[in-house]
């Protein structure tokens, strides 16, 4: 996992890295990604394929919180994606509170193949 701010204008947004989420191992992978003790606002979810998916049926990926894991993003990874590819996903909410932790899942029981990276950016509220 790593960060990096990235100037956009007058605002910074810190953008949060993922580990890799291995799409073909057996156990659910669930990470803390940043914890935030003050508010901020998620300006986009981006999945990177850093190696290429299998045609197997996806497996949910999710983007939360504590207590609810898929409040900002939920979807099933892309069959036949090639290394490098990259998808842009709406988020289902934006506002990350202050004592919130961002987190990321991946269920278990995978039956495909291929390594994903979610990327948050988000930038603080004033």
């Amino acid at each position: 996992m790593a960060r990096t701010y990235v100037a956009r204008g007058n605002d910074k947004i810190n953008v949060s890295h993922s580990a890799l989420i291995d799409l073909s191992g057996a156990a659910v992978a669930q990470t803390v990604m940043e914890h935030f003790t003050r508010a901020a606002m998620i300006e986009k979810i981006n999945i990177l394929y850093v190696e290429a998916s299998s045609a197997d049926a996806g497996v949910a990926l999710k983007v939360g919180r504590e207590g609810d894991d898929d409040g900002y993003y939920t979807g099933t990874w892309a069959v036949s994606k090639n290394a490098w590819d990259e998808v842009n996903v709406t988020p289902l909410a934006k506002l990350i509170n202050a004592g919130d932790s961002l987190t990321y899942l991946c269920a278990g029981s995978k039956t495909g193949t291929g390594t994903v990276i979610i990327t948050v950016e988000w930038r603080f509220v004033e």
